[in-house]
């Protein structure tokens, strides 16, 4: 038995979500890669500073780990050359978390563009039948001015030939008025029937699709605003400041706040549901 095409759009639309939650997960690793980074080349920053000051005056957090007489006597790798080696490394390693965050934006506007795509496809199951509406009314209108004019023409008669041709206008128009109704009647929910308790309607189907469009591209926004606003800065002469910041904005990411979830795992069960009966009515 073939899917619908109406069922087939949801269940595109939440391989999309799935695919959204894997690619945020992933970016959300990025922020915390970032705030360990930037935590080690602040305390590398520092070690290099207290060691370039050794001989001064100066009282620094890692001076008694330094000798004062010279940096010779240092490990190589705790030395001023090899600090500042290790500080460029680390300033590199989060240029290129930074671009892979970019790069995950440009991923989710893909998935964004997916779903408005299927959203365009399930629009055009629901535009027929409203298409159809609107040519039913505009083709009984022109009907009116020829049947005045037939009237017009004809000499009086009595009433009750009147009554009659009118009762006549009647009944085409409640025989015409009836067949959009049963066309139209399986696009909604219909829970007083138990075997249609499983169905998803093609109304329901694109209602779902415009929620879940909807919600990403705010929430798309959302974090590009996060990223491009102004928020995110890294300043090096701040290393404390711009350690604050990452935190904020990452747990601001992780949020999510404009994706209802609730909506997401309505339409999975739905699509679990429909599966389970169409397999059920298969076997019988």
């Amino acid at each position: 038995m073939s899917t619908p095409n109406h069922i087939t759009h949801l269940i595109r639309i939440d391989h999309l979500c799935k695919d959204w939650c894997s690619k945020h997960s992933r970016s959300c690793a990025y922020f915390s890669s970032i705030l360990n980074i930037l935590t080690q080349r602040k305390d590398t920053s520092n070690f290099l500073f207290s060691s370039n000051n050794a001989n001064s005056s100066k009282n620094f957090s890692c001076t008694n780990l330094i000798p004062s007489s010279s940096h010779k006597n240092l490990p190589f790798a705790l030395q001023p050359q090899s600090l500042s080696l290790l500080i460029y490394k680390q300033s590199h390693e989060i240029e290129e978390i930074l671009t892979a965050i970019h790069s995950t934006l440009e991923e989710f506007e893909e998935i964004i563009n997916l779903m408005n795509g299927i959203l365009n496809q399930s629009n055009k199951l629901v535009n027929p039948n409203q298409v159809f509406l609107s040519t039913n009314t505009s083709s009984s209108s022109p009907e009116s001015p020829k049947n005045t004019n037939s009237i017009s023409s004809t000499p009086p008669t009595t009433p009750t030939k009147s009554s009659k041709k009118k009762k006549s206008k009647q009944s085409p128009k409640k025989s015409k008025s009836t067949p959009p109704k049963k066309q139209t009647i399986n696009l909604f929910d219909n829970f007083d029937n138990p075997v249609d308790i499983a169905d998803i309607p093609i109304i329901t189907s694109n209602y779902y699709i415009v929620r879940i469009v909807e919600m990403y591209e705010k929430e798309l926004c959302y974090k590009k605003n996060l990223i491009f606003g102004g928020c995110l800065k890294i300043d090096h002469n701040d290393e404390e400041n711009g350690i604050n910041n990452i935190k904020l904005i990452s747990e601001r990411w992780a949020v999510q706040p404009y994706l209802l979830f609730e909506v997401e795992e309505e339409i999975f069960d739905r699509i679990k549901i429909w599966k389970r009966v169409k397999e059920f009515e298969a076997m019988k």
